[in-house]
Formats: C-alpha cells, sequence, structure tokens
C-alpha cells in the first residue's frame, strides 16, 4: 500500500476520487495528462493535488509558465533619438556643472 492508495478505505471513495479528478481535468487532452505525468517524476510532491496536476498537464509551475513567453526583439536603434538623448543628457550635465556647489568644492569636472 503506498501515499496514494491509502487515501481510499472504501471503494465508494475510490469512485468519489475518481469523479473528483475527472472533473478536475476536463478538457486536458491526452498529450497533456502525459505531460503532467512526466512532470511528477521531477516536479511534483507524490501524490499531487488536483490543481498542482492539471497545472503541469497544462504547461508546468508558477516559474514556467514565464518560460512560455519569448523575448520581444530588441528594438531597432534610431540614430536620430539616440542623437537628441545624448544631447540632452549633455546639456543636463552642463546645466548641473554649473549649480552644484558639492562638484565645486571637490573639484570634480564633467566633460561633455
Amino acid at each position: 500500500m503506498n501515499r496514494w492508495t491509502r487515501q481510499f478505505q472504501t471503494e465508494r471513495d475510490v469512485d468519489l476520487a475518481k469523479e473528483e479528478w475527472g472533473l478536475g481535468l476536463a478538457g486536458v487532452s491526452a498529450k497533456e495528462i502525459k505531460r503532467g505525468l512526466a512532470a511528477c517524476r521531477t516536479e511534483l510532491d507524490w501524490p499531487p493535488s488536483i490543481a498542482a496536476f492539471r497545472r503541469a498537464c497544462k504547461g508546468g509551475s508558477a516559474a514556467a509558465c514565464h518560460r512560455a513567453f519569448k523575448a520581444l526583439p530588441k528594438p531597432k536603434a534610431n540614430p536620430v533619438l539616440a542623437g537628441m538623448a545624448i544631447e540632452g543628457m549633455r546639456a543636463a550635465l552642463r546645466r548641473l556643472s554649473r549649480t552644484n556647489p558639492w562638484q565645486q568644492v571637490h573639484g570634480m569636472k564633467i566633460y561633455v
């Protein structure tokens, strides 16, 4: 007798478990159930809850759900926009170098 079968004292308990698992796995394909069974061997405590097994069938744990999404492509650089941003930062640094007393006291130089 193992942890799974110890849960069921009577045939009625077995029938209720079958019914509950049947309801819990409604809409899950045979391929997905195979995925869930494979996850039981490596990722899930045994026996898993219906919710944990269903998650494993559908693609895994909460951490695994993040692997389901592809990263967005890196945006193409826009040289005009980059130049404008750099010039804006240089202007801000020039203003800062004229007004920052900490910089004047410590002799820090900003090259812009």
